[in-house]
């Protein structure tokens, strides 16, 4: 079992559903972040993550989108408030999007730190990097 997937089964506890369509969301959003270094902004969770995560599991990126967005809403209403809490660095009280639980998830997955409180620390990870913008306009 891998971190992210230790991560939810903390949050939801024992449950059948397969949680893998999460756990691999949240690895493909850490490896864009934290390896390739794309700022939150410029990730398009349609576009980056999902065909991405329906390729590994051999399923139709409509699929992992529904299933996805059941199981952060099974996290949200039925998951460990505090743990939640915990990984958010925040009591919140609404998620407006999946989005956002997997920027969630994946930040504390990765450096077993809140979101709010990593944002806090490196607010790099929000915005545009000019950088990065300058590297894909040579490249076209």
């Amino acid at each position: 079992m891998t971190n992210t997937e230790a991560i939810i089964r903390t949050i939801l506890g024992p449950i059948r559903r397969d949680t893998r369509p999460l756990a691999c969301s949240v690895d493909c959003l850490s490896e864009l972040l934290f390896v390739q270094k794309i700022p939150m902004d410029e990730i398009m969770v349609t576009k980056d993550i999902y065909p991405e995560v329906a390729k590994q599991l051999n399923k139709n990126p409509r699929t992992i989108s529904r299933s996805l967005e059941r199981l952060v809403l099974c996290c949200w209403e039925e998951g460990n408030r505090a743990y939640l809490a915990k990984i958010i660095g925040r009591n919140l009280t609404t998620l407006r999007e999946p989005r956002e639980m997997l920027f969630y998830l994946s930040v504390y997955s990765h450096w077993n730190v809140p979101f709010f409180t990593a944002v806090q620390a490196q607010p790099s990870l929000l915005s545009v990097s000019y950088t990065h913008l300058r590297a894909h306009e040579t490249s076209q």
